[in-house]
């Protein structure tokens, strides 16, 4: 119960203000680890909620143009049609391109959005995103039709526990590393720095200052914004909280009269 308690406390102050840090500066380590276990968790949730609801449309429009899939089958990662190459299906809606010889150079400049069959992997694209690439690698063999989808849709659900506790180790992975690596990055000109932070404190403040910035990033992942660059908002907010963070802390190492002389 102490442990949900003041799981919530350090979430509200790594939220809260740039003063609100100054009380996380001498967490003890393992507090601040079990707090960003805590935290990655729930982002796991989050970020496995999307993946989920992603998976679901996908293949809700999946089962709209599996009548129009082109014959070819799959084997070893490799796909195979005795159609003429290239063949095009479905061009009014969704426009499905079987390409196996790699004849078809830039089709996303012809379509708005569809998917091109190559012999070693799967080119898609929708409007206003860049075309994606997926392997065949791993799939399963088989004529790929409508009964082949829907045994692929069933497994990926059996998997999608693994899935997320892959997901949560990779979030959490993901933070103290990057905290780490501010730790060493400014350690090393904190030699110069009156008054210096210590490693712990430089890493309980770059882990907690990736709270706020991981709250922006999910709300916007879970609005849709396809338009939106996840990575710069995440990059820019981050340093923000992070200098903020960063300079209220070390206002509150200074002596007490110094910090009276600068109010």
């Amino acid at each position: 119960m102490n442990f949900v308690k003041d799981f919530f406390r350090y979430l509200w102050l790594s939220c809260s203000g740039f003063r609100t840090y100054v009380p996380l500066l001498n967490l003890p380590m393992y507090r601040t680890l079990l707090y960003w276990a805590g935290w990655s968790l729930i982002l796991s949730v989050v970020l496995m909620a999307n993946l989920i609801q992603w998976f679901q449309m996908g293949f809700r429009n999946i089962e709209k143009v599996a009548p129009s899939l082109p014959a070819f089958s799959l084997s070893n990662g490799v796909a195979y049609s005795s159609l003429s190459q290239p063949y095009y299906a479905n061009t009014n809606h969704f426009p499905i391109i079987l390409d196996l010889e790699g004849k078809v150079a830039a089709p996303e400049k012809t379509f708005p959005s569809g998917v091109v069959v190559h012999k070693r992997e799967l080119k898609f694209w929708i409007e206003g995103a860049r075309p994606g690439l997926m392997s065949w690698s791993g799939w399963p063999n088989g004529t790929v039709n409508a009964d082949y989808l829907k045994s692929l849709q069933h497994q990926t659900f059996l998997v999608l526990p693994f899935i997320f506790v892959i997901l949560w180790l990779i979030v959490i992975a993901m933070g103290m590393i990057q905290a780490w690596a501010f730790s060493i990055f400014v350690g090393l000109m904190e030699k110069h720095a009156e008054p210096a932070f210590n490693f712990k404190q430089l890493f309980n403040i770059a882990l907690f200052s990736i709270t706020p910035c991981s709250v922006i990033v999910a709300t916007y992942i879970s609005l849709r914004l396809s338009q939106v660059n996840y990575s710069l908002i995440y990059f820019c907010a981050y340093c923000f909280v992070l200098i903020m963070a960063s300079g209220a802390c070390r206002a509150s190492l200074r002596p007490p009269e110094d910090q009276e002389l600068e109010d």
